[in-house]
């Protein structure tokens, strides 16, 4: 839920977003394994592998991300976002949940 406030008003209005709209915004950054180097970014319109330069496509369906790649289209499959930990999975392994976490930006 996001608060906005208006200018003319001292009224706070809340917005419900909805969950596609909340994945999307949480999915948003670098996400990568333990050596806190980034394997794949997610951007508001696009996504991208770090050792491809390349970008691609990509829609959420519920709670499913389809990736428009050249080919084909890659699902990751019941994803989830709770904290810095990214997971999903695949239909290659569909009963091993893949994880990915976010980079940390260094100061």
């Amino acid at each position: 839920m996001f608060s906005s406030c208006t200018n003319n008003h001292n009224t706070v209005k809340s917005v419900s977003l909805g969950k596609e709209d909340s994945l999307k915004v949480n999915l948003i950054g670098e996400w990568g394994g333990n050596e806190n180097t980034a394997i794949m970014v997610f951007e508001k319109d696009s996504m991208y592998f770090t050792n491809r330069k390349q970008h691609y496509s990509y829609k959420i369906d519920s709670t499913d991300i389809i990736i428009k790649l050249e080919i084909h289209e890659y699902k990751m499959k019941n994803v989830s976002i709770i904290k810095d930990t990214f997971q999903f999975y695949s239909a290659d392994l569909p009963t091993i949940p893949i994880k990915s976490y976010r980079v940390k930006k260094k100061s």
